[in-house]
């Protein structure tokens, strides 16, 4: 894996992404409880801002550039996976976006089939592995998954904040590539 390749790919995805890794763990953790706070929250509510100081912004900065490291190095892991079992991008791209198996040409095979179950465990495994990863990143930094996604959101929603956590990861990003 090409480690400036990886920072190169973090630094672009972190300064305008934010990480979609946020909303999956927050899927994953809270579905039962979020669907009850749905019902009972009023339907136009913005997200509550929250005060964040230079130092947890930083803590927050560095936090963001290691879990887009992980969520890179599982993407590559992935497309290794699937070219592991022989298939090839477009053919591959042409399953997973097909509106259903019947209208593939051609058909999906047997092997296919199978190939794609394989791919399905192993993507499993990789995400497993890589939330474990960046939750542990974020802990790494200092902060909990809760002040942490406090912190994105306030980030997004104040553009002064986000310009500095973009100004951040860029000096973080620089230092990686200096290394």
């Amino acid at each position: 894996m090409n480690q400036r390749f990886l920072i190169g790919t973090v630094a672009i995805a972190a300064l305008w992404g934010m990480t979609p890794w946020a909303e999956t763990r927050a899927q994953e953790t809270s579905a039962p409880s979020t669907l009850a706070q749905t019902e009972n929250a009023p339907q136009d509510t913005p997200p509550t801002s929250t005060t964040v100081s230079e130092a947890e912004l930083e803590q927050f900065a560095h936090a963001l550039v290691q879990v887009k490291i992980v969520e890179q190095r599982a993407i590559l892991s992935i497309l290794e996976e699937i070219k592991r079992q022989g298939f090839s991008e477009e053919r591959f791209n042409a399953i997973v976006s097909a509106p259903s198996p019947e209208s593939l040409n051609p058909p999906l095979t047997t092997a296919e089939q199978e190939k794609l179950t394989a791919i399905n465990a192993q993507v499993e495994a990789i995400e497993a592995q890589a939330l474990t990863q960046m939750t542990q990143a974020v802990v790494n930094q200092g902060l909990t998954y809760e002040r942490y996604q406090a912190i994105l959101a306030t980030v997004r929603q104040q553009p002064e904040l986000k310009e500095r956590a973009q100004q951040l990861v860029t000096e973080i990003v620089g230092q990686l590539r200096e290394n």
